[in-house]
């Protein structure tokens, strides 16, 4: 939650990374629909997420790495338990719902 309230403070690196979360699964989806391996398709959005920020400290970017693990994780789990593989729109529920939260 600590880089999640770092994001936070900054609206438009919380919005970007939104943003940039919900057209890299949308496209992984899209990319990954026959594919049962699901380490490949979270491994592919992190590649995409962490190709779109322009952050240079290893140390950082390592953080981010493990928190977008963590986080996808937990978003899939989410996302399977309400809506099985239909995740559409809900990413974005789930952003407003975290928002409200912090």
């Amino acid at each position: 939650m600590f880089i999640v309230k770092l994001l936070l403070k900054n609206k438009n690196v919380w919005d970007d990374f939104c943003n940039s979360l919900v057209e890299s699964v949308q496209k992984t989806e899209k990319i990954w629909r026959r594919e049962k391996e699901g380490t490949i398709k979270k491994d592919w959005v992190i590649n995409r997420i962490m190709g779109t920020l322009p952050i240079k400290s290893r140390i950082k970017r390592w953080l981010i790495k493990r928190f977008l693990a963590r986080f996808l994780d937990n978003l899939i789990k989410e996302l399977n338990k309400a809506l099985g593989k239909n995740w559409g729109g809900k990413i974005i529920d789930l952003k407003e719902r975290i928002e409200k939260r912090l």
